[in-house]
């Protein structure tokens, strides 16, 4: 990356940290645009520069994160393509649980519908991009799409779990539970 775009991941992260911080303190509703930008020292034209809207700003790695999965999916060339999935959703559930900053994000959507709406629709990204996936490699399309729907829903309920519970082990967790579906 050049300079150029390290600067434009770092507005974009103080973005974000900003939003979830404000979101948390005083409220998703009472919290406007301008108030983001300005706790992250930039304008709201350069918010918008960044998201479309406040809700996106939660979510700031979400399209190379299904691009990387995608990715990575195609890079496999395993006979069974499903432990090697079964990884990478692991790795992104560790990934995920590292951040303080998701697990605050997490605590967000019980209280706050536009982001945990805008977390399901997300989700769904992965799922039509896992779901492609396994059917490309030979699974009927009723079984891709539910395997993809069962990763997905393994991967929320752990990182959700682990946001309320800090001792909580979404890794081994989800691990368990990915080893079951099949």
């Amino acid at each position: 990356m050049n300079q150029r775009d390290v600067q434009k991941l770092a507005t974009r992260r103080a973005l974000s940290a900003a939003a979830v911080e404000l979101f948390s303190s005083q409220g998703y509703d009472e919290t406007r645009i301008e108030d983001i930008a300005a706790a992250a020292g930039v304008s709201s034209r350069t918010f918008f520069l960044h998201f479309p809207s406040k809700d996106a700003a939660a979510f700031p790695d979400h399209d190379e994160r299904v691009t990387a999965l995608a990715a990575a999916l195609t890079a496999d060339d395993a006979n069974d393509p499903l432990p090697f999935l079964r990884e990478q959703i692991v790795s992104g559930v560790r990934h995920a649980s590292e951040s303080r900053i998701r697990a605050k994000r997490y605590r967000l959507f019980t209280s706050i519908p536009a982001l945990r709406d805008r977390d399901v629709l997300a989700d769904l990204d992965y799922e039509v991009v896992i779901a492609a996936h396994l059917a490309s490699r030979g699974h009927a399309e009723f079984d891709a799409r539910r395997i993809a729907a069962g990763c997905m829903g393994i991967a929320r309920a752990a990182l959700a779990t682990w946001a309320d519970d800090p001792s909580f082990d979404p890794v081994g967790a989800a691990a368990q539970a990915l080893a079951r579906l099949s």
